[in-house]
């Protein structure tokens, strides 16, 4: 006999990967990333995230999820602007840090953020950058190297 159990599981396990795996497409926003390649342990250094808007609309930058490959290396020590809350989501491995922050039409706007390297090694993981809502994001791999 079947465990009903299992066949819950696997449906809110289908159900959890087909709403993180098929978020809405982003329009009329680019991004760049600025940042140092490599960085000695115990530095601090700045990453900068200018968000475009090249629409006609004003967009909103929810939040910025930061992939745990990246962060096992760092600490952020400063956001510029600040974040209104952050909040580790173990199932998609990432630490989400809300902006709620309004991109003006034809505008941008830029994120720093300080992180202090924590420990050697090679470092790399997505920067989702959730635009007007949770679900729908652009990715940018970012890889900082820590000697």
């Amino acid at each position: 006999m079947k465990n009903p159990f299992n066949s819950i599981v696997f449906i809110a396990s289908f159900a959890m990967l087909v709403l993180f795996s098929s978020c809405g497409t982003v329009e009329n926003i680019e991004v760049e990333l600025t940042n140092p390649v490599m960085t000695n342990t115990g530095d601090q250094f700045t990453t900068v995230a200018t968000i475009k808007n090249t629409s006609s609309e004003v967009q909103v930058l929810y939040s910025i999820d930061i992939g745990d490959l990246y962060t096992a290396g760092f600490m952020l020590m400063e956001s510029v602007p600040n974040y209104t809350e952050s909040m580790h989501i173990p199932f998609d491995n990432s630490t989400s840090y809300s902006y709620h922050t309004a991109i003006p039409a034809h505008g941008s706007i830029e994120v720093e953020l300080t992180w202090q390297a924590l420990k050697q090694g090679d470092f790399r993981d997505e920067f989702d950058f959730c635009i007007n809502s949770d679900i729908e994001f652009l990715s940018v791999e970012q890889r900082t190297i820590v000697q």
